[in-house]
C-alpha cells in the first residue's frame, strides 16, 4: 500500500512537471507503472499549439516607459457616448502583438465591456506610435503585449 501511495505522489509530480515545460497542459494518454521495480512509464500527448511561447531577453515597451503610455492613453481615449449613455465602467484588458519593427497590432479581448469601448480601444491601438520591440539575443522579435484600458466616470 505504501508503494501505491508513493507511486500515485510521484505521478502527480511528474504530471505537475510536464505542465510546466509545455505552455499548455500536456494530457496523459497513458500510465503505466510496476510495482515491484518501481518503474514508471508515461505516454504524454504534445501541447495543442505545439510550440511553446519564447521569452525575450527584454520585453517589449512603449517609447519613453510605462508613464508615457499611461499619459497616451489619457490624452487619447475617448469615452464611448453609448458607454456614457449606459453607464457602463470598468476595465477593458486587450491583448497586442508588438512586431519586429515595432508596429503594435490588434491582437483580442481578454475582457470586454461593450457599448463602443471595444471599437474605442481598437481606434486608440491604431492611432499608437511605434513601440520599442522585444529582443531576443540582441534581435528585435514578435511579441504579445496586455493593456488595461479603465472606463470610468469623473465626478
Amino acid at each position: 500500500m505504501q508503494r501505491i501511495v508513493k507511486l500515485s505522489t510521484l505521478v502527480t509530480a511528474l504530471l505537475f512537471n510536464l505542465s510546466l515545460v509545455f505552455s499548455q497542459e500536456a494530457k496523459v494518454v497513458d500510465v503505466k507503472s510496476t510495482v515491484e521495480n518501481n518503474n514508471l512509464k508515461l505516454t504524454v500527448s504534445p501541447p495543442k499549439s505545439g510550440v511553446p511561447e519564447i521569452m525575450p531577453d527584454v520585453k517589449a515597451d512603449f517609447q519613453g516607459g510605462q508613464l508615457a503610455l499611461n499619459n497616451f492613453i489619457a490624452k487619447n481615449l475617448k469615452y464611448p457616448k453609448q458607454a456614457i449613455e449606459n453607464g457602463v465602467q470598468g476595465v477593458l484588458v486587450v491583448r497586442l502583438k508588438v512586431a519586429k519593427d515595432g508596429t503594435v497590432i490588434f491582437d483580442e479581448f481578454i475582457k470586454q465591456l461593450g457599448y463602443g469601448c471595444e471599437a474605442e480601444a481598437k481606434r486608440l491601438i491604431k492611432t499608437m506610435p511605434k513601440w520599442n520591440p522585444a529582443m531576443l539575443k540582441g534581435k528585435p522579435i514578435d511579441s504579445n503585449y496586455t493593456i488595461k484600458l479603465t472606463f470610468k466616470f469623473v465626478d
